[in-house]
């Protein structure tokens, strides 16, 4: 069937039904980050706001570490993720090679999402989480000094 259907999420295939996300087309959510300064506040509010498909929050007026950028970034060798959200490149330490050195998801970054996380534990119906694309990390790594052929 050309283009899906509305129930299962606009694939096709020949999947098992547990292959298949049970979503409407048009299924309402959200992205990232929020305006509030609090991580449980925001996380009740998606569960309130997108019951069936929430969408893990982030909190970077409470944490600027929190910002999309900050947290694809955190981790990186040669990469510091400041308080304010910025980012400080020491291109001499920059190895794309290199195995992240972060404490994971227990960083800064990451205080919302544990507590989305922790939230949907159990929940059976899906739930929408995002990233930071390599295009938008790339030209935010090259904008705070890292040079572009690594």
């Amino acid at each position: 069937m050309a283009g899906g259907d509305a129930t299962h999420g606009g694939r096709t295939g020949t999947g098992t039904d547990a292959d298949r996300v049970p979503l409407a087309l048009g299924t309402p959510t959200g992205v990232g980050s929020l305006p509030h300064r609090d991580v449980d506040e925001a996380v009740s509010w998606v569960l309130e706001t997108w019951p069936e498909l929430p969408a893990a929050p982030s909190t970077p007026q409470r944490d600027p570490r929190e910002g999309m950028i900050g947290q694809g970034a955190w981790g990186i060798p040669g990469v510091e993720v400041d308080t304010d959200g910025r980012l400080s490149v020491t291109p001499a330490a920059l190895d794309p090679e290199a195995p992240l050195e972060s404490d994971g998801l227990d960083g800064a970054p990451f205080v919302t999402l544990r507590a989305f996380v922790a939230a949907v534990a159990g929940r059976t119906d899906p739930v929408k989480v995002q990233l930071t694309g390599p295009a938008t990390l790339a030209a935010a790594l090259i904008d705070a000094g890292a040079p572009p052929e690594v």
